[in-house]
């Protein structure tokens, strides 16, 4: 999540089955996954459905939310559009409904475990090739530039993509596709690759916004800054990050409020180091 984004991880009023769906969304699902032999319930989601279906499809996740849920209905229709752009990178979406008065998702279930970001850890390699992918995708038009996201930030000074303490510098510049909520928890690993699966929060921007973030996963999981940034530095991306760029970027994250993928003590660390 970037500074000032809705919570993401906020508890839903009422967990739904899928049996509890009414019959019209189960119908239209099934049309296109084939009928469901066995569901369970997950017990983390910020979705009121949040289940794992096994179908001919194959093992499959959906989440649905009532459609007077704006915050899912816009979170649901970020994904739609970056579906397009992240193969290989994240559980391909397998569909996308609005009936019956339920928007609705599936994709396919994300593999692995969390990924240990810890010094030395073999997870490591894997997800430096998965941030090499991603940080290579152009965003679709639909989704918000991460400088108009960012100044609209109540109390951002002069607006963090406008001509305030941060404003001149083009830091925020770009046209690639961001995740934006690169937490120490969303990175999975399979054993064989990384995956980043839910971009709820997907942005444009600077392709390198997502390192950053994953420079502050790594200094909480343990290493030094020096350590994390010498791992980013493999990156191409990371090849023309000055440090004053880094910093008005971690100001930003400081200004805007901290979230779980920014905690204060790694932000502290790093603006020490710089």
């Amino acid at each position: 999540m970037i500074p000032g984004e809705r919570p993401r991880h906020r508890l839903a009023a009422r967990r739904v089955t899928w049996e509890e769906l009414p019959g019209a969304v189960r119908r239209e699902v099934e049309a296109v996954l084939g009928p469901v032999a066995a569901a369970r319930l997950l017990p983390a989601g910020s979705s009121p459905l949040t289940a794992v279906l096994e179908s001919p499809a194959g093992t499959v996740c959906v989440e649905g939310a009532p459609l007077d849920d704006g915050e899912r209905a816009a979170a649901f229709e970020a994904r739609a559009h970056a579906a397009a752009r992240t193969a290989g990178i994240a559980p391909r979406m397998r569909g996308r409904w609005t009936v019956g008065g339920w928007h609705v998702l599936a994709h396919d279930h994300a593999p692995g475990r969390t990924a240990d970001l810890s010094p030395g850890s073999p997870d490591l390699p894997l997800v430096a090739a998965l941030l090499d992918q991603a940080s290579l995708r152009t965003g679709p038009d639909a989704l918000p530039l991460l400088a108009d996201r960012l100044g609209a930030v109540p109390g951002s000074p002069g607006g963090l993509g406008g001509t305030g303490w941060l404003g001149g510098t083009g830091w925020l510049a770009g046209e690639w596709l961001l995740h934006t909520a690169l937490a120490p928890g969303a990175l999975l690993v399979d054993g064989r690759r990384a995956w980043l699966p839910d971009w709820s929060s997907a942005a444009r921007g600077p392709a390198w916004c997502d390192v950053a973030d994953a420079v502050l996963c790594l200094i909480n999981a343990g290493h030094t800054p020096a350590a994390a940034l010498d791992l980013a530095a493999h990156l191409p991306v990371w090849s023309h990050i000055r440090n004053d760029t880094l910093a008005a970027w971690a100001h930003a994250r400081r200004t805007t409020g901290h979230h779980e993928q920014a905690p204060p003590r790694a932000l502290d660390q790093l603006l020490s180091h710089l």
